[in-house]
């Protein structure tokens, strides 16, 4: 994200939007994942195995869900400027 500022700010408003969308749908699948394994390895020999994998795909999750947060506050920020500017054209506008 160290070169948004290359982009117009209609891009960036859309680049933030797409990684929002793909940080969700990856945190659901990962979930959708964990619940198919609890039930195809609930009689797996090793318990044990079943744990650690839920502990690392748990895991994997929360730091989706923390680079959705991180996203959401920068895209936030964005609004929050583009409020305080006058409006700049859009894609269409430019065309």
């Amino acid at each position: 994200m160290g070169f948004l500022d290359l982009l117009r700010p209609d891009e960036r408003l859309l680049l933030m939007n797409h990684y929002l969308n793909y940080c969700q749908i990856t945190i659901l699948h990962i979930q959708t994942e964990m619940d198919s394994l609890v039930h195809e390895l609930a009689d797996h020999p090793t318990p044990a195995f079943l744990e650690n994998l839920l502990r690392v795909m748990k895991h994997i999750v929360q730091q989706w869900q923390a680079e959705f947060e991180w996203v959401r506050s920068v895209r936030e920020q964005e609004l929050k400027a583009r409020a305080g500017a006058s409006p700049a054209p859009t894609i269409h506008e430019q065309a």
